[in-house]
């Protein structure tokens, strides 16, 4: 049984992107929790040197460069009509729409009488 004392550690995982400030680390998958250990666990991406380096994003790094701009890294973002794959360089516009996944047809069904 989990006591409310312990406390729960989970590794961060690497990604393999390097950071865009410090250009040494890597970007980390990492999971906070609001005050008090209370509230809903939140997932940002942040660099593996914190504290030297703090950068953080909430959006998901995808390691492939931006089509327009040349920028080494895009991010995925949840918005109202779906994900949205941006440039986070500042200046860049650029903006996609991933390919939406086949859903297998759903089978009717049957009113009950």
């Amino acid at each position: 049984m989990l006591r409310i004392s312990e406390v729960q550690v989970h590794a961060a995982i690497t990604l393999g992107i390097k950071c865009p400030k410090c250009k040494e680390g890597e970007f980390v998958k990492r999971a906070s929790v609001g005050k008090g250990g209370r509230g809903r666990m939140r997932v940002f991406y942040g660099c593996s040197r914190y504290p030297d380096c703090d950068y953080t994003s909430p959006n998901m790094p995808i390691a492939e460069p931006c089509p327009k701009c040349g920028a080494p890294f895009i991010v995925e973002k949840k918005s109202k009509i779906g994900l949205v794959r941006a440039c986070v360089k500042e200046g860049c516009d650029w903006k996609s729409w991933p390919p939406r996944r086949s859903r297998r047809p759903r089978p009717k069904r049957r009113r009950s009488r």
